[in-house]
């Protein structure tokens, strides 16, 4: 299996990215993190069992230079990997239920979501996130059926678009409950009006109706944890 990420190298906490790959590598994942050149530069020393891609970023559009979610997409379909999962850089992966063997041996047949969940320095003192997904298991077969999209790792709304596409392509999606993935809590990172900007992205792209964004918000999480198995 192969894990596509966006390594930070000015995250809020620290060395917190480098405990969460090495849990990554520790389960047999290959990593590989999507950056231009100036950061791969300053990363790579650092996250030696990492692969870098070197990337466009959208900076013009993000004012930060965040790796767009179909550079990752399109760089898994040219893998011979069929297996991928798509994660924050951010979150820990303690699977002490051993639960990898059998997300891997379903994916022809299903994707599967995971919430993280958020702790302060305790990792086993710990509360679900509950408005946002940080891991997402996908089949390679799968990836043609997410439109294309302005959505970029590190921002909104992408973690939304995965699941939103494949269920209306009537592809079952797994909502992994057993506590599996953790995140160092830490201050919101984007701003409000990109929120709301990728918002009205998702809004068109997918042509859902709401009055606001906080509505359309509510209304695709709530059908994503309402059609999950």
């Amino acid at each position: 299996m192969i894990a596509l990420t966006s390594i930070s190298p000015k995250h809020i906490n620290g060395d917190v990215q480098l405990l969460a790959i090495n849990s990554w590598t520790n389960l047999g994942l290959r990593v590989y993190s999507f950056n231009n050149a100036n950061e791969i530069s300053i990363l790579k020393d650092k996250y030696k069992n990492v692969t870098f891609i070197e990337s466009i970023s959208g900076e013009s559009k993000f004012g930060r230079p965040l790796v767009y979610l179909d550079t990752l997409l399109e760089f898994a379909k040219t893998q011979d990997d069929k297996d991928i999962c798509l994660i924050n850089s951010d979150i820990i992966i303690n699977d002490s239920w051993t639960l990898l063997p059998e997300i891997i041996e379903k994916l022809p047949h299903r994707a599967t979501i995971v919430k993280r969940r958020d702790f302060i320095n305790d990792i086993n003192d710990n509360k679900v996130f509950d408005s946002g997904i940080d891991v997402f298991f996908i089949h390679k077969n799968y990836i043609d059926l997410i439109p294309k999209s302005e959505f970029a790792i590190g921002a909104c709304w992408w973690d939304y678009h995965v699941p939103y596409s494949l269920m209306k392509a009537n592809i079952p999606v797994k909502f992994l409950r057993e506590p599996f993935a953790f995140h160092r809590l830490h201050n919101t990172q984007y701003p409000i009006k990109e929120w709301e900007s990728l918002g009205h992205e998702f809004k068109n792209l997918h042509s859902v109706r709401a009055r606001s964004i906080m509505q359309l918000n509510n209304i695709i999480y709530a059908h994503i944890m309402d059609n999950v198995k």
